[in-house]
């Protein structure tokens, strides 16, 4: 399994523009096309972690969203790791002085295509 998206994904959210009262619903026609991932476009989205975290800005949301039917798919413990390591991110993002950054959300995916 791949987690290659964490770190894209988070690191576009330090150019995105400021938070929305609340974020887009996942199952938005559309909305999952805008990761341009193959085969994201038929997934039951589930949101499978949320936290807000603060920003000079006012706090932030980050989320991961993953398909409903790809639990199989993670080692046991995945989501919750890839929860700790985005939740230790974000306590370091005060290191980087005053900036901007908008909601987050990471697409979790597993990589079907790894041997």
């Amino acid at each position: 399994m791949t987690l290659k998206l964490l770190p894209a994904l988070f690191a576009l959210g330090l150019f995105a523009v400021p938070a929305k009262a609340q974020l887009a619903d996942c199952m938005t026609e559309g909305y999952l096309s805008s990761f341009q991932v193959a085969g994201v476009k038929d997934l039951t989205c589930v949101e499978v972690f949320r936290f807000s975290f603060p920003t000079p800005a006012g706090d932030r949301i980050l989320r991961a969203i993953s398909d409903l039917n790809a639990d199989w798919a993670f080692q046991p413990g995945t989501v919750a790791a890839v929860e700790a390591a985005a939740r230790e991110a974000t306590s370091h993002l005060a290191d980087l002085g005053n900036y901007r950054i908008g909601d987050v959300t990471i697409l979790l995916l597993a990589d079907q295509f790894t041997p």
